[in-house]
């Protein structure tokens, strides 16, 4: 067993593994409709009895689910369900990047500013890694603890998890977003990936009888330059996408993506017919360097790019926005750790890829201000 999944198991510190079960047990019963709000649960001796513990230790667990509001305590009548969906618990939002560095992160994080649920909050929490701290994360520490928190959506590399005090909690329902991690008894929600994207734009290339394509893209990776999935892609549909035209610039260096774009539509006679811009970062630079070219778009030069719906980011020239919908992540994570608290087991997900106009109406969609 590896270290990361030795590190799901680990029970809490400070408290017998056997509680923390009978809690998720009694909490598993609730919120599976196996106990209606409004039923009277057991006595303590009753409930004591039938998971073989104290009736202290059973009290300590219902005073945990009564500060829950998941059970309301009717003096000299016993102890009743509410309605479940009246706790307060909150989620959390766990982030490794500061606002500005990753644009999937920054749309997930104001999705969740914006997530209006009467029944919980959805609060955010910068995590850097192993050895870092803040009162936020401190605070969050102390509420898993006391088990105060309905669930983590973890926006964070695996690697900055390896070890982390975070995993010490197995009982706190636990949902990774965004990219494939290594901890395999959480269920995850991911992106179709790179290659997804690529088959819809050039299905649309070729829906719009465009010859030769080319792409540039934010991963300087080698080996994805020259085995890329985009001219494997292009090349099952008879669109013509050359080595020199699969690029690469880093988010960091927009001046170095514009350039790329200048070099390789200099020459009139030998420019690809259609563009497809990788990452919503490089869309400003890109498309302001096209603006200064004598090229028509679309008619000479059709484009799209990449963009975390609901925010696409600015374009100087006609583009159709291909990308994710930041809010996928944000539902699906809370129906998983729903689900989980629950007692179920829900089952990884990709998000699919998704064209501007297919993003649902009425959901606070954000238009682009392309030229």
């Amino acid at each position: 067993m590896n270290r990361a999944k030795s590190n799901m198991q680990r029970p809490r510190r400070g408290r017998p593994p056997k509680f923390d079960k009978i809690l998720a047990a009694v909490r598993a019963d609730i919120l599976s409709g196996k106990f209606q709000p409004g039923d009277r649960l057991p006595t303590r001796e009753e409930l004591a009895k039938k998971f073989g513990s104290t009736k202290v230790t059973m009290q300590k667990a219902m005073d945990i689910l009564l500060e829950e509001g998941i059970l309301t305590a009717r003096r000299g009548a016993g102890t009743y369900v509410t309605n479940a969906a009246e706790s307060k618990l909150p989620y959390f939002l766990l982030i490794d990047q500061p606002q500005g560095k990753s644009r999937f992160k920054d749309a997930v994080v104001n999705e969740a500013k914006k997530h209006s649920d009467s029944r919980q909050a959805l609060s955010t929490c910068y995590y850097k890694g192993l050895h870092y701290r803040s009162d936020e994360l401190d605070r969050l520490y102390t509420l898993m603890a006391r088990q105060r928190v309905a669930g983590l959506l973890i926006a964070v590399s695996a690697l900055k998890l390896d070890g982390s005090r975070l995993l010490d909690f197995p009982e706190i329902p636990k949902v990774f977003i965004g990219t494939p991690h290594t901890y395999g008894a959480y269920p995850s929600v991911t992106n179709a990936g790179r290659r997804s994207i690529y088959r819809r734009v050039l299905d649309y290339f070729k829906e719009k009888e465009r010859r030769s394509a080319a792409v540039i893209m934010s991963t300087v990776d080698d080996d994805l330059l020259l085995d890329s999935p985009f001219k494997g892609l292009a090349d099952e549909r008879d669109i013509h996408a050359p080595p020199e035209w699969i690029q690469a610039a880093p988010l960091r260096a927009p001046a170095a993506a514009a350039r790329l774009a200048l070099l390789m539509f200099r020459d009139p006679a030998h420019r690809p017919e259609a563009l497809h811009i990788g990452d919503d970062g490089h869309v400003p630079a890109i498309t302001e360097a096209l603006a200064t070219l004598n090229i028509r778009v679309p008619e000479d030069l059709l484009v799209t790019a990449h963009a975390n719906f609901p925010y696409p980011t600015r374009s100087c020239v006609t583009a159709r926005r291909i990308g994710y919908d930041a809010r996928e992540f944000i539902s699906n994570g809370l129906e998983f750790l729903d689900q989980q608290r629950r007692g179920e087991t829900p089952e990884d997900r990709e998000v699919e890829p998704v064209w501007q106009e297919e993003v649902p109406r009425g959901s606070g969609r954000a238009q682009s201000d392309d030229a």
